[in-house]
């Protein structure tokens, strides 16, 4: 595994969606959300994510860095795989309560049209009874892709209801400084 460092001299104009390589049911879901063009730094990292090389990347707020690794995961993404389910593929450790579920909201967004099986999504952190997270992390509906806070994923771990045994994906969101 290595660091991919991202080329900033990549041309980004008339890129469209289709021309990232991404799973038809994500443009699709692309266009009905009205998303019409990739930003630069969609451009610049998602063909990179998907090829599985490591990214680390920073933009001004508002120019689609969520998107970045929301669609590169869905896209990467086996919910059932072939004689079995796999849960818990992806862990997403957000700094914020805000933060892990607005991430969890742009992940279930993104995946709506996604073919079957359903991608499921879940958003932990702390205010919320931890029961209700083991509950749903002991169910049938155990998620494919797990969004939370350090203190509150720490804690489901300890207690062995995260098994990170099949995790191929560990995105850490270290911060938004917003635009400077």
């Amino acid at each position: 595994m290595y660091l991919q460092s991202v080329n900033q001299n990549v041309l980004t104009n008339n890129v469209m969606w289709k021309d990232l390589l991404l799973k038809q049911e994500l443009l699709f879901t692309l266009d009905k959300v009205g998303f019409q063009v990739p930003s630069p730094i969609q451009v610049k990292t998602i063909p990179v994510i998907i090829q599985g090389h490591n990214v680390i990347y920073q933009s001004k707020a508002g120019s689609g860095k969520t998107a970045v690794f929301v669609l590169s995961i869905l896209h990467m993404m086996r919910p059932e795989y072939k004689s079995g389910y796999l849960p818990h593929q992806c862990l997403v450790i957000a700094k914020t309560r805000e933060l892990a579920y607005q991430i969890a909201q742009e992940f279930e967004r993104f995946s709506q049209f996604m073919d079957q099986p359903r991608v499921r999504i879940g958003c932990f952190f702390g205010g919320i009874p931890i029961h209700e997270n083991y509950d749903i992390l002991t169910s049938d509906m155990t998620p494919h892709i797990i969004v939370g806070t350090p203190g509150r994923l720490k804690s489901l771990f300890e207690k062995g209801f995260i098994n990170l045994n099949n995790v191929k994906i560990i995105i850490f969101i270290v911060a938004f400084f917003g635009d400077r």
